[in-house]
C-alpha cells in the first residue's frame, strides 16, 4: 500500500501538520492560546524584556528644579526562563496492519486521528498552564471522600480519564514522592474526579493536584504575573515587585455589587481602575457560567463581535461591554474558573517560544520512532516557551467576580 510506506506517510504528515491546520486544531477551544500574540523567534539562556514602570524624575514648572531632580525612569529587566513540554503519541503495530485491510484511507485516518489527538492534548496542557501560577497545579482540592476529590469551580475541565497525578501541599511541596494515582472518572458538573487509589497522605483542602512531572516545572501563567496586592518580596523573573505592585503585579479586581448586574459592574469598575494606571484593556476572559450571566445582564443592549485567532481560521464570539476604560470585548473561556476573570491588554503580552507551539519532532529526518521494547509506531510533539506580560499595570486577575 502506497500510503503505508514510510516515504508516503512522512510526506503527507509534512504537508498536513503545518500552517492553518495546526493553528485551527490547537486553538479551537483554547481562547487565550488563540488570542495572545506569538513570538516564535526567540532563544538564549534567558528571554529578557526591559520594562519602564515610572517616568523620569526631572520634571518641574521651574527649569532649575527640573535640572536638580533629573534622573532616569524606573526600569526593570524581566529575565524569563523556558518551559519544556512533550506529548507522546503511539499507534500499535497491530492497528497499523489491520488498517491496511481498509485501504490507504484507513491507515491515514488511523495515523492522523492519533496525531490530531496529540496536538489537542498539547494545546489543552499549554492553555491550562497559561492561566496558572507556575506551580503546575490543575486544581485546588476543595473536599475529599475516599478516592473522590472535588476541585475548584470549573477546574474539573482540566482533568481527563487516564491522567497520572501527584499532589502537593499549600507550599507546593511534593507529597508522597513516587506515588502516582490515575484518574479513572471525571464528573465535570460537580468538578469531582475519581482516582484509582488513595495517596498515603490524604489530600485535604489547600492541597493541589498536578500532572506527573509538572510539579514546579511549568511556565509562569497569568496568575503568577498578576497577583496584585497579594504579591510578596520573593523575586519574580529577577524583580522584586513590591516597589510598585499595581504597575509590576497587576490591579486587584473590583467585585460586582450591583443587583442584577454583578458581572457588568465588575467589568466596568475593574477597567476603570486599570484606566487610572494608564492601561487600556483589549480583552476580558470569563468563565462560562459568568459569561452566561453577562449575556443575560446585557440581553437587550449587548453588542457582539468576532475575535480572530493570531493565525488560522478560528474565531471567538465576543460581547463588547462599555467599561471604565472604553469598549472591551469579553469572551467565554472554559479554562477561566467561575467567579474569576482575566482582563488583559494583549498588546503587552506574548507567548514567546523557540519555534512553533507545538512542533512535531522531525529533527533526525523522521517523524516516527520505534523502540525494541514497544510494539508501536510513535510520534511526539514538543515546545520550549513561556509567557511574558510586559505591562502588568494594564491587566487584572479578578479573583472574586461577584
Amino acid at each position: 500500500m502506497a500510503a503505508t510506506s514510510r516515504t508516503n506517510y512522512e510526506k503527507f504528515m509534512k504537508e498536513l501538520y503545518r500552517g492553518s491546520y495546526v493553528a485551527d486544531l490547537t486553538y479551537d477551544t483554547n481562547a487565550l492560546l488563540a488570542l495572545v500574540p506569538k513570538n516564535t523567534r526567540t532563544g538564549g539562556t534567558k528571554y529578557i524584556k526591559p520594562v519602564r514602570y515610572s517616568h523620569i524624575t526631572g520634571r518641574s514648572a521651574l527649569f532649575a528644579t527640573a535640572d536638580a531632580n533629573i534622573g532616569p525612569a524606573a526600569r526593570v529587566r524581566w529575565e524569563m526562563d523556558w518551559t519544556d513540554h512533550y506529548v507522546k503519541a503511539a499507534v500499535d503495530n497491530k492497528a497499523v496492519v489491520l488498517s491496511r485491510q481498509g485501504g490507504d484511507a484507513s491507515f491515514r485516518a488511523l495515523l492522523t486521528d492519533e496525531v490530531d489527538s496529540a496536538h489537542s492534548a498539547f494545546a489543552n496542557d499549554v492553555e491550562i498552564e497559561l492561566h496558572g501560577d507556575g506551580t503546575g497545579s490543575r486544581g485546588d482540592v476543595v473536599s475529599v471522600s475516599t478516592v473522590f476529590i472535588t476541585v475548584g469551580p470549573g477546574e474539573g475541565s482540566n482533568f481527563n480519564v487516564g491522567d497520572s497525578l501527584v499532589h502537593t501541599d499549600a507550599s507546593d511541596v511534593l507529597l508522597d514522592t513516587g506515588e502516582v494515582q490515575v484518574v479513572v472518572g471525571v464528573n465535570r458538573d460537580t468538578d469531582t474526579i475519581e482516582l484509582d487509589a488513595d495517596w498515603t497522605t490524604v489530600s485535604i483542602a489547600t492541597h493541589k493536584l498536578v500532572l506527573e512531572g509538572d510539579q514546579g516545572a511549568k511556565a509562569n501563567g497569568l496568575k503568577a504575573w498578576l497577583p496584585g496586592s497579594g504579591v510578596g518580596a520573593t523575586l519574580f523573573n529577577s524583580v522584586n515587585r513590591t516597589a510598585d505592585p499595581q504597575r509590576l503585579a497587576g490591579n486587584d479586581g473590583v467585585k460586582g455589587t450591583l443587583s442584577g448586574l454583578l458581572v457588568t459592574d465588575m467589568l466596568v469598575q475593574t477597567c476603570a481602575k486599570i484606566n487610572r494606571q494608564g492601561g487600556k484593556p483589549t480583552i476580558a476572559l470569563l468563565g462560562a457560567g459568568d459569561f452566561a450571566d453577562l449575556c443575560l445582564e446585557t440581553e437587550n443592549r449587548g453588542r457582539y463581535a468576532k475575535l480572530g485567532a493570531t493565525s488560522g481560521n478560528i474565531s471567538f464570539s465576543a460581547l463588547e461591554v462599555q467599561t471604565g476604560s472604553g469598549a472591551v470585548p469579553t469572551v467565554a473561556d472554559r479554562h477561566t474558573s467561575d467567579d474569576q476573570a482575566f482582563i488583559l491588554d494583549t498588546r503587552a503580552i506574548e507567548l514567546y517560544s523557540a519555534g512553533p507551539v507545538p512542533s512535531l519532532f522531525n529533527e533526525d529526518g523522521s517523524f516516527y520512532h520505534r523502540t525494541e521494547a514497544a510494539d508501536t509506531l510513535e510520534f511526539y510533539l514538543f515546545a520550549f516557551y513561556g509567557l511574558s506580560v510586559q505591562d502588568p499595570g494594564g491587566c487584572s486577575w479578578v479573583q472574586d467576580v461577584k
